[in-house]
């Protein structure tokens, strides 16, 4: 009948923390003892089927790994996109808005300025002035939106002003006077 085993020899293959993984059997139907050499090919072949199982193991694992990071780099591809979607959004929303506030704030400034050349008393050119540069100080907070939405677009020029700081101080201040005295606070 069946085959007689008359020669058995078996080597563990291991995993890198020395625990076995299996087993690397050599069988045979002559009875025989192997030379050095034999049993040294025989550890050698188990070592290289060891490096081999963990090499596959390594390879599933980086292409699970590299699946993951392709979903993540998706991932953030849509949301890059969304975020640019929106920060453009955002841009046209200001300019728009910024240029619909524009023209009533400059029709301001033009009656405030029609209003100054009639006859006035002195309190009532006060206030005409306080209209004009609160006007001026709200179309400039406009511009400076409209700055804003440049310099997000990367299209802001910067450009040289001489101006008067004291008169700077002195607007700031009448915008804020008339405000200030209603409430009784000494400015």
């Amino acid at each position: 009948g069946g085959l007689k085993i008359r020669f058995y020899a078996s080597f563990l293959i291991r995993d890198s923390n020395g625990l076995p993984l299996g087993a690397f059997c050599v069988v045979d139907s002559k009875p025989q003892v192997p030379e050095p050499s034999q049993v040294e090919n025989f550890r050698l072949l188990s070592k290289q089927l060891h490096v081999n199982l963990r090499l596959q193991q390594e390879i599933k694992n980086n292409k699970k790994l590299t699946k993951q990071i392709e979903k993540q780099q998706a991932i953030t591809l849509r949301a890059k996109e969304a975020a640019e979607r929106n920060a453009k959004a955002k841009t046209e929303f200001l300019a728009n808005m910024s240029h619909e506030i524009r023209t009533p704030i400059s029709s301001v400034i033009g009656m405030s300025d029609l209003l100054r050349e009639t006859k006035l008393s002195a309190e009532q050119i006060e206030f005409a002035e306080i209209i004009d540069t609160s006007s001026h100080a709200l179309l400039s907070l406009i511009n400076n939106i409209l700055d804003v939405s440049k310099i997000e677009e990367g299209k802001l020029e910067l450009e040289n002003q001489v101006f008067s700081l004291v008169e700077c101080v002195e607007r700031a201040a009448n915008q804020i006077a008339h405000s200030a005295g209603e409430k009784q606070l000494d400015f």
